[in-house]
């Protein structure tokens, strides 16, 4: 809505969920101690409900591949006006980076597929896998349309058309402009 801005710090422990005015002001911690470490956070806009996880393995191991087992994440909602806690995925491995549009659709990383993140959503409750990479993703985020959905993979930026299903490069440009040369030499002996 643009009115907020969430965000995880550490100031009270090892992460808490904040939010803060666009224009500025307090922070205010969001869960309190209801959850251990929450973190990436997006908030619905149809429910008002928080989307997030909660594990190590996608705070501070996210990089971490192919790990199965109790302290993985999954996609958590949580809505503060009503308490109702619900677990919207329950993937022995790792299902991470909620992000959601302006209608409520959800899209997110898995790697249930093969055991590399890529790109989910739900259609009605069910988790539906959307890309088929064998390298992994990171990071999705939708635009506010739900045209789009922007990750990083293999250290470009990949723009997924929902609409169509395909994917796309966009050409990057970066305006420089070298004022200083490149080598310059210096005679330092006895200096």
């Amino acid at each position: 809505d643009s009115r907020y801005i969430y965000f995880h710090s550490s100031r009270l422990n090892m992460a808490s969920i904040y939010k803060v005015e666009v224009g500025g002001g307090t922070p205010h911690r969001i869960f309190g101690h209801y959850h251990n470490i929450p973190h990436h956070v997006a908030e619905h806009p149809v429910t008002g409900a928080l989307l997030f996880t909660e594990s190590w393995e996608s705070l501070s191991f996210a990089h971490r591949k192919r790990y199965k087992g109790a302290h993985r994440p999954d996609i958590l909602s949580y809505d503060l006006n009503t308490g109702r806690y619900e677990k919207l995925t329950d993937y022995e491995g790792k299902d991470l980076w909620p992000a959601v549009d302006r209608s409520g659709q959800v899209y997110f990383a898995s790697d249930e597929y093969n055991d590399e993140y890529n790109l989910y959503t739900f259609r009605g409750n069910e988790k539906t896998l959307l890309t088929r990479f064998d390298t992994s993703i990171g990071r999705p985020q939708v635009s506010a349309d739900g045209r789009k959905v922007v990750f990083e993979r293999d250290y470009q930026l990949v723009v997924y058309d929902v609409a169509s299903g395909q994917t796309s490069i966009p050409e990057i440009r970066l305006a420089s402009k070298n004022t200083l040369p490149l080598e310059q030499s210096f005679e330092v002996k006895g200096n």
